[in-house]
């Protein structure tokens, strides 16, 4: 399983962005390989699942069901033609097209077990409307896989992003999009302020590290502080 992704060349192939094979192994390694206990037989949210690489790992890491949410029908397609391919039950995964800032308002608390937040938290203005809907919905455990700002402030920094573009923010009214990429003390106190404690995934036990994990990105598990105290 070290190597994932070489078993499913549609994710690597068929897509056309994001597809290095030897970079996604080494990611899967941290999200699904690092959380594998934690994925089997529960629900999961994969929030913005592109092509349902991730999603479709849950479900082989035992996952009872994964719920992706995504706003491009380009990406919505890809996510069906890769489940169909490589062999995924229908009744084990929903796909919604749609804005996660708008969808989290439907959601249930207590709907989901797990939350994948997977390349995504940077790409967005909206950190502090996807939290509280979060921590409303209250999964056991989230991962979290995103960029981060260097510095010691408690800071987010601004940039923008062509929302044209099938791996940037997505915006159905504009073609720029204001993002924000939190430095890790502002990460931190955000999971706090969710009620969730939180472990990072020791990416120097990792023969070939991405060159966007050295510093700039990180690869985080939290857990409900109700759940850790039990």
């Amino acid at each position: 399983m070290e190597y994932f992704f070489n078993n499913y060349p549609s994710f690597t192939t068929k897509t056309g962005m994001a597809n290095d094979r030897n970079r996604l192994n080494q990611r899967y390694k941290a999200i699904i390989d690092w959380n594998k206990s934690y994925i089997a037989k529960r629900s999961v949210l994969d929030i913005a699942s592109h092509d349902g690489r991730w999603a479709f790992a849950a479900l082989k890491a035992r996952a009872q069901h994964v719920t992706c949410v995504e706003p491009r029908e380009s990406h919505i397609k890809w996510i069906h033609a890769n489940m169909k391919e490589n062999g995924a039950n229908l009744s084990d995964y929903t796909v919604i097209q749609g804005d996660i800032h708008a969808e989290l308002e439907k959601f249930k608390e207590r709907q989901f077990d797990m939350v994948f937040c997977l390349g995504f938290f940077y790409h967005t203005l909206e950190h502090g409307s996807i939290l509280r809907h979060l921590k409303r919905i209250q999964p056991d455990y989230m991962v979290f896989d995103t960029r981060i700002s260097q510095g010691q402030e408690k800071a987010i920094l601004l940039h923008w992003e062509r929302s044209d573009h099938g791996l940037m923010a997505y915006d159905s009214h504009n073609n720029n999009y204001l993002c924000g990429v939190p430095t890790q003390a502002a990460l931190e106190d955000m999971f706090k302020w969710c009620g969730y404690s939180w472990e990072y995934f020791n990416w120097s036990t990792v023969a070939e590290i991405p060159s966007d994990y050295v510093k700039d990105r990180v690869t985080v598990r939290l857990t409900r502080n109700e759940l850790k105290n039990t």
